[in-house]
Protein backbone atom coordinates (compact mmCIF):
# COMPACT_ATOMS: atom_id res chain seq x y z
CA UNK A 1 0.00 0.00 0.00
CA UNK A 2 2.98 2.26 0.71
CA UNK A 3 4.46 1.47 -2.64
CA UNK A 4 1.34 2.37 -4.55
CA UNK A 5 0.99 5.68 -2.03
CA UNK A 6 4.53 6.67 -3.45
CA UNK A 7 3.45 6.10 -7.40
CA UNK A 8 -0.09 8.05 -7.01
CA UNK A 9 2.37 11.09 -5.26
CA UNK A 10 4.62 10.98 -7.86
CA UNK A 11 1.90 10.59 -10.68
CA UNK A 12 -0.04 13.66 -9.23
CA UNK A 13 3.60 15.97 -9.37
CA UNK A 14 3.65 14.98 -12.90
CA UNK A 15 0.63 16.03 -13.63
CA UNK A 16 1.10 19.34 -11.90
CA UNK A 17 4.10 19.98 -13.67
CA UNK A 18 3.16 18.97 -17.24
CA UNK A 19 -0.17 21.30 -16.71
CA UNK A 20 1.86 24.27 -15.16
CA UNK A 21 4.19 23.92 -18.02
CA UNK A 22 0.92 23.69 -20.60
CA UNK A 23 -0.49 27.07 -19.11
CA UNK A 24 2.51 28.72 -19.21
CA UNK A 25 3.35 27.74 -22.61
CA UNK A 26 -0.36 28.49 -24.03
CA UNK A 27 0.05 32.21 -22.05
CA UNK A 28 3.56 32.65 -23.81
CA UNK A 29 1.83 31.93 -26.95
CA UNK A 30 -0.83 33.94 -26.84
CA UNK A 31 1.08 37.03 -25.67
CA UNK A 32 3.89 36.08 -28.54
CA UNK A 33 0.48 35.49 -31.29
CA UNK A 34 -1.55 38.39 -29.81
CA UNK A 35 -0.93 40.56 -33.23
CA UNK A 36 -2.34 37.26 -34.98
CA UNK A 37 -5.03 36.51 -32.80
CA UNK A 38 -6.70 39.90 -31.96
CA UNK A 39 -7.98 40.20 -35.92
CA UNK A 40 -8.77 36.16 -35.89
CA UNK A 41 -11.07 36.93 -32.71
CA UNK A 42 -12.58 39.53 -34.02
CA UNK A 43 -13.29 38.02 -37.12
CA UNK A 44 -14.86 35.26 -35.72
CA UNK A 45 -17.14 37.67 -33.49
CA UNK A 46 -18.24 39.44 -36.79
CA UNK A 47 -19.01 36.52 -38.83
CA UNK A 48 -21.18 34.63 -35.86
CA UNK A 49 -22.73 38.39 -35.66
CA UNK A 50 -23.37 38.66 -39.41
CA UNK A 51 -24.52 34.96 -40.24
CA UNK A 52 -28.23 35.03 -39.72
CA UNK A 53 -28.13 38.73 -41.37
CA UNK A 54 -26.58 36.57 -43.99
CA UNK A 55 -29.33 34.05 -43.67
CA UNK A 56 -32.52 36.78 -44.00
CA UNK A 57 -30.60 37.88 -46.99
CA UNK A 58 -30.32 34.65 -48.33
CA UNK A 59 -34.04 33.76 -47.32
CA UNK A 60 -35.85 36.81 -47.12
CA UNK A 61 -38.86 34.80 -46.42
CA UNK A 62 -37.65 33.69 -43.39
CA UNK A 63 -38.03 36.35 -41.86
CA UNK A 64 -42.16 35.85 -41.61
CA UNK A 65 -41.53 32.09 -41.47
CA UNK A 66 -43.81 31.71 -38.49
CA UNK A 67 -45.87 34.55 -39.51
CA UNK A 68 -48.03 32.87 -42.26
CA UNK A 69 -47.95 29.79 -44.48
CA UNK A 70 -47.67 31.39 -47.49
CA UNK A 71 -44.27 32.73 -45.79
CA UNK A 72 -43.05 29.54 -44.64
CA UNK A 73 -43.62 27.81 -47.97
CA UNK A 74 -41.50 29.81 -49.88
CA UNK A 75 -38.89 29.79 -47.20
CA UNK A 76 -39.09 26.00 -47.65
CA UNK A 77 -38.58 26.20 -51.51
CA UNK A 78 -35.79 29.04 -51.51
CA UNK A 79 -33.94 27.24 -48.94
CA UNK A 80 -34.05 23.98 -51.24
CA UNK A 81 -33.32 25.85 -54.61
CA UNK A 82 -30.71 27.53 -52.28
CA UNK A 83 -29.11 24.01 -51.35
CA UNK A 84 -29.89 22.71 -54.62
CA UNK A 85 -28.20 25.31 -56.65
CA UNK A 86 -25.08 26.18 -54.58
CA UNK A 87 -24.22 22.60 -53.85
CA UNK A 88 -21.33 21.30 -56.16
CA UNK A 89 -22.30 18.64 -58.76
CA UNK A 90 -19.63 16.01 -57.99
CA UNK A 91 -21.68 13.33 -60.31
CA UNK A 92 -20.02 14.03 -63.37
CA UNK A 93 -23.59 14.97 -64.78
CA UNK A 94 -23.87 17.22 -67.53
CA UNK A 95 -26.02 20.17 -66.16
CA UNK A 96 -28.98 21.67 -67.90
CA UNK A 97 -28.95 25.37 -69.60
CA UNK A 98 -32.15 26.54 -67.18
CA UNK A 99 -30.18 24.55 -64.08
CA UNK A 100 -26.43 26.65 -65.02
CA UNK A 101 -28.53 29.50 -65.23
CA UNK A 102 -30.06 29.11 -61.91
CA UNK A 103 -26.77 28.32 -60.63
CA UNK A 104 -25.12 31.40 -62.02
CA UNK A 105 -28.13 33.40 -60.23
CA UNK A 106 -27.57 31.99 -56.81
CA UNK A 107 -23.81 32.70 -56.95
CA UNK A 108 -24.85 36.63 -57.93
CA UNK A 109 -27.64 36.41 -55.20
CA UNK A 110 -24.84 35.42 -52.40
CA UNK A 111 -22.67 37.74 -53.67
CA UNK A 112 -24.56 40.59 -53.47
CA UNK A 113 -25.55 39.90 -49.96
CA UNK A 114 -22.28 39.12 -48.62
CA UNK A 115 -21.70 42.72 -49.63
CA UNK A 116 -24.90 43.70 -48.44
CA UNK A 117 -23.57 42.27 -45.06
CA UNK A 118 -20.26 44.44 -45.96
CA UNK A 119 -22.00 47.61 -45.88
CA UNK A 120 -24.22 46.72 -42.86
CA UNK A 121 -20.46 46.92 -41.09
CA UNK A 122 -19.38 49.47 -42.35
CA UNK A 123 -22.50 51.76 -41.52
CA UNK A 124 -22.61 50.17 -38.18
CA UNK A 125 -18.93 51.32 -37.98
CA UNK A 126 -19.49 54.36 -39.18
CA UNK A 127 -22.35 55.13 -37.07
CA UNK A 128 -19.98 54.31 -33.69
CA UNK A 129 -17.75 57.11 -34.67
Amino acid sequence: ALHDEGELQGRHIKTFALLTLTIVSTIWTMIWLRNVLVPFVLSLFLMLLLEPLLHIFLNPPRLCFRCSRRARSMAKQLERDRITNLSINSNGQKVEVSSCFRKTIWKLWSGISVVACILVVGIMLVGCL
